[in-house]
């Protein structure tokens, strides 16, 4: 856990995301240059370095991907949140309606860049939610 004040979360998100789109590319590099012969240690030299753009030309000469090739999740991770749901209900002791909070985990598996006014707009909804349920 991180701790963060709120104004940091957009920053630190858009960092990770794009720690994860180089930890995606390097990962398929790597087993590229396995699947060609080389072993862990000469694939993890042979990478030591590369930009990412030389790990895409690796991933597309060796396993013939393209970026668009590679499942969104993977290239920008995956967001995890709490939703609020509303449910009606009866109770149990009484019979009365009543009204029930809980909290949902909810996924999105398909995020926009978060460096972008798309993304940017979406941190903002997101954290604005989360404010509204403190």
């Amino acid at each position: 856990m991180v701790p963060l004040g709120l104004e940091e979360v957009p920053g630190y998100l858009a960092w990770r995301q794009l720690d994860c789109f180089r930890n995606c590319l390097n990962s398929y590099a790597y087993y590229s240059l396995l699947r060609a012969g080389l072993s862990p240690s000469e694939a993890s030299e042979r990478l030591r370095g590369l930009k990412s753009g030389d790990l895409l030309a690796i991933v597309r000469e060796l396993a013939g991907l393209e970026l668009d090739d590679i499942p969104l999740w993977q290239r920008r991770g995956v967001l995890l949140r709490w939703k609020e749901v509303r449910r009606e209900s009866l109770n149990p002791l009484t019979g009365a309606r009543a009204e029930a909070v809980r909290r949902r985990l909810e996924e999105d598996w398909e995020l926009p860049v978060f460096s972008s006014t798309e993304g940017r707009r979406y941190l903002e909804e997101v954290l604005a939610s989360f404010r509204a349920n403190r």
